[in-house]
């Protein structure tokens, strides 16, 4: 798709970083990457409640106001339908797949890809997101199944109490690294599991990658209906005079 422009949030303080990035988009051939830059996820989440159009956020784990996953789970959760891959510094498998289960589309280390290979990886990273959002934005069955993350909480405890007949609900809390009473509110249907929650229960479930993807995404997909039902619920209606 020659002269497709791909609006890029650039998330990263450090400056030298910022000028590499900046001439490795330089060298993409079909794309142009049109770069915003903001230092901090504050800076970021500013630039887009201002209305600025993103297509990718390419950001380093560790800012100013926010390190690691944690900057991935503020980010997903502000812009829940935005490509994010990670570029930075830290060498860490474990935290890679805790970023991919969070939403991440790719993570990448500085000075590990050269210009095409590095622009290529971003190409495939925004196609992969078009195209989670064009499912996700599917029309669902009219009768509305409970969440996926609900039900595979519900049916991983049947397990458990089917192995242990003395399994406890608290030992279940224990198990997934949430609170007793927070487990027992989304088992009953009275509370959502928030995505920080929901990649601490992933990981602490070690849940294999199409498992834990399709977990974190039933999560974020209940948050962006319920901020759009409420969105809804405060527009004034208008009326005729």
């Amino acid at each position: 798709m020659p002269g497709t422009v791909v609006r890029t949030m650039l998330v990263d303080d450090d400056l030298d970083d910022v000028r590499l990035i900046e001439g490795l988009l330089d060298q993409s051939a079909d794309f142009h990457f049109s770069i915003r830059h903001a230092r901090t996820v504050a800076d970021a989440l500013e630039l887009a409640r201002a209305g600025a159009p993103i297509d990718l956020l390419l950001v380093e784990l560790n800012l100013p106001d926010s390190r690691q996953l944690e900057t991935v789970l503020h980010l997903r959760n502000a812009l829940p339908s935005t490509c994010i891959v990670v570029h930075t510094g830290v060498r860490d498998d474990a935290l890679a797949l805790a970023a991919t289960r969070a939403g991440v589309q790719e993570f990448l280390v500085k000075g590990e890809y050269e210009g095409p290979a590095f622009c290529r990886a971003l190409r495939c990273a925004v196609e992969r997101q078009a195209q989670r959002n064009g499912a996700a934005a599917a029309p669902a069955p009219e009768a509305a199944a409970v969440p996926f993350y609900r039900s595979f909480l519900e049916e991983e405890l049947k397990r458990r109490k089917a192995r242990d007949e003395f399994y406890s609900l608290r030992a279940y809390a224990l198990d997934l690294d949430l609170h007793v009473a927070n487990v027992s509110k989304v088992l009953a249907g009275k509370q959502s599991l928030t995505l920080k929650s929901a990649v601490r229960a992933a990981t602490a479930l070690r849940l294999a990658a199409d498992v834990a993807c399709r977990f974190l995404a039933s999560v974020s997909a209940e948050e962006r209906s319920r901020l759009v039902s409420k969105q809804t619920a405060t527009v004034e209606p208008v009326h005729k005079r």
